[in-house]
């Protein structure tokens, strides 16, 4: 009983580290940034990509990164709402996406280097949109 007790605290933890932003909330999503990894390969390695939508304009920043689902997570206190709040991004939905191998290297193939640190990133992708225009 105590193992199930514990196992299900455990799911709960992940459950709320991964919640998302909904518009049921009463806040209007402004962006997506999902976090996307390869399942690991045969010598355990496993890669790291990250997708960032902007609702308004429908442009979309892609880049690879070597690093985590931690890095790209912190990405939401770097945005410019978030440091004007001292609080995370709730304006932007995140989340996190398990691809087989192939399919995530095929997707990934042309992508570009996009950092590694959230403030690296962060600033990626506020290149990447205002080169969009």
């Amino acid at each position: 009983m105590r193992a199930l007790q514990q196992a299900s605290a455990s799911v709960r933890r992940r459950d709320c580290v991964r919640r998302t932003v909904r518009e049921s909330d009463g806040m209007k999503l402004t962006a997506t940034l999902e976090a996307l990894y390869s399942k690991r390969d045969r010598y355990g390695n496993c890669h790291w990509a990250l997708r960032y939508t902007d609702h308004e304009t429908g442009r979309t920043v892609a880049g690879t990164i070597s690093g985590g689902e931690s890095n790209i997570y912190f990405v939401l206190r770097e945005s410019d709402a978030a440091r004007a709040a001292n609080d995370w991004d709730r304006s932007i939905r995140f989340q996190v996406l398990p691809l087989p191998i192939r399919e995530f290297n095929h997707l990934t193939k042309g992508w570009p280097y996009a950092g590694c640190t959230p403030p690296d990133l962060w600033q990626f992708i506020k290149l990447g949109l205002a080169a969009g225009q």
